[in-house]
């Protein structure tokens, strides 16, 4: 029996596995598990979908045809929830069980998500990491007086440029004490250049301390 080769996630590690196993001469069966119902795209790319700058098929990376050609079995649309290492398998949510005799995880990264918040505030709040957060965040922009996009970093940066628009108010929180903490030293002086209608945008940005109590 050729060995089975079992993928968790349809990240761009999981493809790159992929193509480096065949290439190298892997001729086991590969399976190919995604909670997400469609073939790899980038969610870098979901902030330019957000800001007009690319279609929504712009943000594949690949078609169902890269798959077959790999020879690969996909099953999309559904979500591991259990583990057994001991007699390598996997349990999907459907009641299927996987066996595998190699096992890679590559489902990639997942939002900060936060915690203690009431029902009904929880229910207000997105999270960009799919498609699905995109068309939602999208929607809910659309008829929305004031944003509040929690964060400093390039990310969510590019949301609140995406979303600002005449009449809507975005305002960002920042848990440090400056934007792009992540990116840029804190001794760095520079100064970005003057955003594109600026008259038209407000953007409030309070950073740690900053920040009262009505804010």
């Amino acid at each position: 029996m050729s060995e089975r080769l079992l993928i968790l996630g349809n990240s761009a590690a999981a493809l790159a596995a992929l193509r480096a196993y065949r290439e190298k001469g892997g001729k086991g069966q590969v399976t190919l598990v995604s909670r997400e119902p469609c073939p790899a795209y980038s969610p870098v790319l979901t902030t330019y979908y957000l800001r007009g700058r690319i279609p929504e098929t712009g943000l594949f990376v690949c078609d169902t045809a890269f798959y077959e050609k790999s020879g690969v079995e996909t099953l999309f649309g559904q979500t591991v929830v259990g583990l057994d290492t001991k007699d390598q398998r996997v349990f999907l949510d459907d009641g299927k069980k996987i066996a595998y005799d190699l096992l890679l995880i590559a489902t990639g990264a997942s939002p900060r998500r936060l915690e203690g918040l009431a029902a009904d505030v929880a229910a207000d709040i997105g999270y960009l990491r799919t498609i699905g957060d995109a068309r939602r965040i999208e929607e809910r922009a659309k008829k929305a007086a004031h944003v509040v996009v929690v964060g400093g970093g390039l990310v969510s940066l590019q949301v609140a440029t995406a979303l600002a628009r005449p009449g809507l108010r975005v305002t960002g929180v920042v848990s440090s004490q400056q934007l792009l903490s992540q990116n840029i030293d804190a001794g760095y002086r520079g100064r970005p250049g003057p955003a594109p209608h600026r008259a038209q945008r407000e953007c409030r940005v309070p950073l740690r301390g900053e920040c009262s109590g009505d804010t």
